[in-house]
């Protein structure tokens, strides 16, 4: 079977079998989708989960009309309201692609039964499920105790050259500080 870059990333995860492969393959659509496309709006049942195989999307909430962007993903990576995806609720997130993207998209519910088909997907799913939460607990880490300096950095490293490509009020935003603190920090770091 052909590479496959959702299914690679689980494989790397832990090994999947060619019939686990071929059936992950079939719930999986690509697409391609103009800069600022909704992925999820404001109140809608989360169903899917996204894969960002070119291009970059934030999710983002609304506290009192201002947009606090909470999570990026960037090239091969991930993103999806998750709190709604297991509940069901309405999401209190929104995703949205910053610039144009080719992604892919599966449904939850077709994934829960292709992982209860094949065990080695769902092991998988596991792992990098384990990742995924380590990292929010790096970002509320961060957001509580590193310095907004130290906050860019980190997202210089998690998303190499995310900063020439995403407006600064999303990335001040992420950050927890204003676009003029990002524009010194650049600043400073040049």
């Amino acid at each position: 079977m052909d590479n496959h870059p959702i299914i690679d990333t689980f494989a790397m995860m832990h090994p999947l079998s060619e019939a686990c492969r071929k059936d992950f393959a079939s719930i999986i659509h690509p697409q391609t989708l103009p800069k600022n496309t909704m992925l999820l709006d404001f109140g809608k049942k989360a169903t899917t989960l996204f894969f960002i195989q070119k291009g970059l999307a934030r999710a983002y909430y609304n506290r009192d009309g201002e947009e606090v962007t909470y999570y990026f993903a960037i090239d091969r990576q991930f993103i999806g309201a998750v709190p709604s995806l297991f509940d069901g609720r309405p999401s209190l997130s929104a995703i949205q692609l910053i610039e144009q993207s080719d992604i892919h998209y599966y449904s939850y519910l077709d994934f829960e039964d292709c992982c209860a088909r094949h065990h080695d997907l769902e092991r998988a799913a596991r792992k990098l499920s384990s990742l995924v939460i380590l990292r929010g607990l790096e970002d509320l880490e961060s957001l509580r105790f590193y310095s907004a300096n130290e906050r860019y950095q980190l997202v210089q490293k998690r998303h190499p050259g995310i900063m020439n490509r995403c407006p600064l009020k999303y990335i001040a935003s992420y950050i927890g500080t204003s676009q003029v603190s990002v524009s010194r920090i650049r600043a400073g770091l040049q």
